[in-house]
Order: C-alpha cells, then sequence, then structure tokens
C-alpha cells in the first residue's frame, strides 16, 4: 500500500476517519482542561566570606570568594537535601518538593532553589521556607564562632511561582500524537478486512455446487479402477480396432 492509496482509502471512509479525528482532538482538548498543571519556583543564595577574611581585601567580600566557601556550601546543602529536614519542613507547611544544588553557571559558592508542584500556593510557600532554612542551617553550623569569623549568606534573587508549559505539553503531545495514529490507522485497517472478506467470498463455492472430489467421484468406475471410457470415443490406427471398454487399453485414464 502506498500513500496515495491510503489517501484514497481515508476519503472513502470519510465518515470514520472524520469520527476518529473529533475523538483525537476531543481527547486532546479533555487532557488540557484535566492535567494537573506544574509550577516551579526558584531563588539563588550566596555565602559570603566573614569580615576578618575580608579585612585584607579592603573588607570587601565579594572579593575574598575562596575555596572554603564552596566547602561550606556543600554542607548546608546537604544538610537542607537530608531526609530529615524534608519531614520537617513538610510538618511545617513546606511540602512540595524542592532540589537545592551547587549553581551551574558559576564557580562561585551559589546554591540554586528550585521548587515544583501542583499548587502555586504551596511551592510559593515552600520556596520561601527552604530559602529560610538555608540561612538557619548555616548560622546552627556556627554556633560558638564569633561574628567576625562567621561566614554569611544573602539571598541574591527570589522568584515566584510560575507555570511550566513544557511539563503540561508533553502529555498532551503525546495524546494528540496517539489520537491521530488511531485516526489514520482505524480506518485502513477496517478497509483492510473488509476486502479480505469480500476476497473470501467469491473464492468460497457456490451453494449445492458439487467440490471436485466430487466430481471425481461421480465418474464411473471399472472394477480394477480405472474409468470406463466410451468404445466409440476413441479409435486405433485406420478406426478398425476399436478399444473395448471391459479391456485396459492404452487411452484408459485412472483416477
Amino acid at each position: 500500500m502506498d500513500l496515495f492509496e491510503a489517501i484514497r482509502i481515508l476519503c472513502r471512509r470519510w465518515i470514520l476517519t472524520s469520527l476518529m479525528l473529533i475523538l483525537a482532538l476531543g481527547a486532546t482538548a479533555i487532557g488540557t482542561i484535566k492535567l494537573p498543571r506544574t509550577y516551579i519556583a526558584s531563588s539563588s543564595v550566596v555565602l559570603l566570606a566573614s569580615p576578618s577574611l575580608s579585612k585584607p581585601n579592603g573588607n570587601n567580600p565579594y572579593l575574598s570568594f575562596d575555596g572554603s566557601l564552596n566547602s561550606a556550601g556543600d554542607v548546608v546543602r546537604y544538610e537542607v537535601m537530608s531526609p530529615l529536614t524534608g519531614k520537617a519542613l513538610a510538618a511545617q507547611g513546606y511540602g512540595a518538593s524542592y532540589v537545592v544544588a551547587d549553581a551551574l553557571d558559576t564557580p562561585g559558592p551559589v546554591l540554586d532553589v528550585t521548587v515544583t508542584g501542583h499548587n502555586k500556593a504551596l511551592v510559593d510557600r515552600t520556596l520561601l521556607g527552604v530559602t529560610a532554612d538555608l540561612n538557619a542551617k548555616l548560622k546552627a553550623l556556627q554556633v560558638g564562632v564569633s561574628a567576625a569569623n562567621r561566614i554569611t549568606m544573602i539571598t541574591l534573587s527570589y522568584g515566584q511561582a510560575k507555570l511550566s508549559k513544557s511539563k503540561l505539553a508533553r502529555p498532551i503531545v503525546v495524546i494528540l500524537g496517539l489520537g491521530l495514529v488511531l485516526a489514520f490507522a482505524v480506518p485502513l485497517l477496517v478497509d483492510a478486512r473488509a476486502r479480505d472478506r469480500r476476497a473470501r467470498a467469491q473464492a468460497a463455492p457456490s451453494p449445492g455446487a458439487p467440490s471436485p472430489r466430487d466430481q471425481r467421484r461421480a465418474q464411473p468406475v471399472t472394477p480394477r479402477g480405472r474409468v470406463r471410457v466410451d468404445p466409440g470415443d476413441y479409435l486405433r490406427g485406420d478406426g478398425r480396432d476399436r478399444v473395448r471398454a471391459d479391456r485396459p487399453g492404452p487411452y484408459d485414464r485412472t483416477m
């Protein structure tokens, strides 16, 4: 089956094709309405050197980044990402899923917080709680350290929850694609089954017609298993010597 033949079949069965297309579009519309929305919110924090470490650089912490800040950020990240902290945050009403990771676009001690969920208000609330908990964990790690030697943390960016269109588009595309495949495949399958039935009906013998086996059985047979023929049907030589019906000759036919 080539493309043009498939198009002819679809046009010939346009009612079924149209019905399947309507069902595919309807399923896509229902999916767009019923599928849950996914919201994403993110924030970024940076760790700054202590006042004593920044003093040689004119008390400017942004000129005093070193590897110890990255190590401190990793410790804080592991603390906040631990299952115990996750349960504690959920118990406080911050139940959306969150991830704290090192920023990929900078080698500095920057941590990115990403919160996802189906409830926009819960996503915003969880982002606020996780960002605040990062600072709380850093302070808890430095209990007993003088203020002059403490690492500090500030928030670089903070965003409200937004609808993730990519997460919504993927299942919609899958539903639409499957619907279109069925819309074109079902009419072709129905037409193929109909052609097979017609071919079998044409090949089947008409009612009451004898089969080839029955036709062979209806022919007269001699006791020796040979078909009896009329002596006048065949002549041997110049016609003076005829074949005897009760004696097998070279012109006799067997079953």
